[in-house]
């Protein structure tokens, strides 16, 4: 008998939230389900696409809107800057 792993399944805006911030940031998660190889593939270029739209996003902020998230320009450059693979 094959035993099957179990995965959590976080919604978009966890997914987005997490990519910018880190995992401290994801608050809520969904129950777990069990997600094949597949789903897990789709999962990890749904997330890299959306640190890119993130990140893209960031560079594009004002001043103004980056103090009311917490960073200072050059901490938005360094995020804006990074590859869509690294966390």
């Amino acid at each position: 008998m094959h035993k099957r792993q179990i995965f959590t399944v976080l919604s978009p805006a966890q997914l987005e939230a997490s990519a910018l911030w880190g995992p401290a940031a994801v608050t809520e998660v969904q129950p777990g389900r069990a997600v094949g190889g597949d789903c897990r593939l789709r999962q990890t270029v749904d997330l890299w696409l959306r640190r890119a739209r993130t990140r893209r996003r960031l560079g594009e902020l004002s001043d103004r809107d980056l103090r009311d998230v917490g960073l200072d320009r050059s901490a938005a450059i360094r995020e804006a800057n990074k590859p869509f693979w690294m966390g």
